[in-house]
């Protein structure tokens, strides 16, 4: 009834003989997305303690300490992550030929660690192998959908040398989500700038408005 997916739905239940001292990858995405939104560096610490206390031989730790790695970035300043860890996070990511929800994620929270044509030439490939956005799985949807938002946070700041057709194809990809709750937010933003670029001041504020008076100001 509420479109959820029932194999996803079971995979987050721990069952009766699960090893309490194992720590799964929901509960490190949990505290790391908490981190992230809520600019809370103790979440961060958090991670860390049960990463020491935890079993975690069921995790790809690479990829959790890449995210730390950002995310801890976000109580200092993001460009004084030192060019090892940066390179640490691109192998992190690039560790396969192909692209799974956890690299998917992690190239979604450190875009920022790109050099601009590396980014367009990545945005151009995503948007060359998925046309349509609505024929991927639920949580690469999500992923997809994080990246495009994000290229279109950093395209304002780069107006200069992003690729304008990937600014407008992403906008693009987003409006054409489904009509569903979970990609309402998807939407908003694929209007949100749209306004901005286009200049339109007025209605940009109404959408951060609209946002702050649904209780979230940290995201605006």
């Amino acid at each position: 009834m509420h479109n959820i997916d029932y194999s996803s739905f079971f995979k987050k239940l721990k069952s009766e003989n699960s090893n309490q001292n194992e720590l799964s990858e929901t509960e490190c995405n949990n505290l790391l997305h908490s981190a992230y939104y809520k600019n809370d560096y103790s979440k961060i610490l958090k991670l860390q303690e049960l990463l020491a206390q935890k079993d975690t031989s069921k995790l790809n730790l690479n990829s959790i300490n890449a995210q730390i790695i950002i995310k801890a970035a976000i109580s200092n300043t993001l460009d004084k992550i030192p060019e090892n860890k940066k390179e640490y996070i691109k192998r992190t990511i690039f560790e396969t030929n192909n692209w799974t929800e956890s690299s998917l994620r992690l190239f979604a929270i450190s875009m920022f660690i790109f050099n601009t044509d590396d980014i367009n030439s990545i945005l151009k490939a995503f948007l060359n192998n998925i046309q349509d956005i609505n024929s991927i799985s639920k949580n690469k949807q999500k992923m997809f959908s994080a990246i495009l938002i994000n290229y279109l946070n950093y395209s304002l700041n780069h107006t200069n040398i992003v690729i304008k057709d990937n600014v407008y194809q992403s906008i693009g990809r987003l409006k054409s989500l489904r009509v569903d709750p979970k990609n309402c937010f998807a939407k908003i933003m694929a209007n949100y700038y749209q306004y901005v670029l286009n200049g339109d001041v007025a209605k940009s504020q109404n959408i951060l408005n609209f946002l702050k008076a649904n209780g979230m100001s940290e995201i605006v």
